[in-house]
């Protein structure tokens, strides 16, 4: 996987999960002018962490999945912050995709998840995520223990997702986040999608933001792409 946007991913070393690195994701400054994820992620201002598969099917491409792991890093990211999970499909003349908001602003000690529907607005599944993004933070930039310059809490807490999406017939299939599964209330909804002629093939991936010019640090680990047709 790679960075196909602003800020930075690299391989970190020091924030490990289940003995491997993981990616940082780092905003380094840059901040995005957007007001949610919108319904394809927004390279100029934030990170496009992703990978990119080639779809020799384009028109009827099936089911696809998304299975990963996600933590908070830093003390901040319960203010100023997007962070979202996407499948999408580009078939030579429309693109159409899953998006998925994770927005850690919205509830004090809560993450609310949102899903994009047809007409590219986010609407909430419930009942919140219990997972406080400033719980467990193993804060790089500065943080609250005295004189050491950071928050050290490197084994964190971690959050695990898996989406799936059928391009085929334009549909939210499932959705789960750790052992809450919102499949009941996503499932058979219309993906997004618009006109675009763009080469054909599938893009799975994050997407991480900041609202303004603070540093905002987060990792992500694991990814694991599925054919679920």
């Amino acid at each position: 996987m790679f960075n196909d946007g602003a800020g930075y991913a690299y391989r970190d070393t020091d924030n490990m999960f289940m003995g491997y690195p993981t990616a940082k994701l780092d905003t380094n400054g840059i901040a995005t002018g957007a007001t949610d994820p919108g319904r394809s992620p927004d390279s100029s201002g934030g990170i496009v962490f992703k990978h990119r598969i080639q779809n020799d099917y384009p028109t009827t491409p099936g089911k696809y999945g998304m299975d990963f792991w996600w933590r908070a890093l830093g003390t901040t990211l319960s203010v100023n912050n997007f962070f979202s999970a996407y499948i999408y499909n580009r078939d030579g003349a429309t693109w159409h995709g899953g998006h998925i908001w994770f927005d850690m602003t919205a509830v004090a000690n809560k993450t609310r998840i949102l899903y994009c529907n047809q007409s590219a607005n986010y609407l909430a599944v419930t009942p919140d995520s219990l997972y406080n993004p400033g719980g467990h933070p193993f804060d790089y930039a500065g943080g609250s223990v005295a004189g050491g310059g950071y928050t050290p809490d490197k084994t964190g807490e971690w959050n695990n997702v898996k989406l799936v999406v059928d391009l085929t017939n334009n549909q939210y299939v499932s959705l789960r986040m750790n052992n809450v599964d919102f499949t009941s209330q996503i499932g058979g909804q219309t993906l997004p999608s618009t006109a675009d002629t763009s080469p054909t093939s599938l893009h799975m991936g994050v997407w991480f933001a900041a609202k303004n010019t603070s540093r905002r640090i987060m990792s992500v680990a694991y990814f694991v792409f599925t054919d679920e047709s």
